[in-house]
């Protein structure tokens, strides 16, 4: 897989790997056309989103509407 991108145009750029291992680093300073290229493996290694999903999201917006009906019901029975 070849992937193109500029990652700041001025700054520090790091490539690393699952491990935290830094693969490649650069400088960046304007107008020098410079460009850091990195072997960055992308098989092999599972991660918590690969394993739980999006299980955080859904989380989240069960929890959201949970309290928007909460809401709901108590001021209605203030109501009463």
């Amino acid at each position: 897989m070849t992937s193109s991108s500029r990652a700041a145009a001025e700054g520090h750029s790091t490539a690393v790997d699952a491990y935290g291992v830094v693969l490649a680093s650069h400088r960046w300073i304007r107008g020098t056309g410079d460009v850091m290229v990195a072997q960055v493996p992308t098989t092999g290694v599972t991660t918590v989103y690969a394993r739980v999903g999006d299980l955080f999201g859904w989380l989240t917006v069960a929890s959201l509407a949970g309290f928007v009906v909460i809401r709901i019901v108590r001021r209605k029975k203030g109501r009463s």
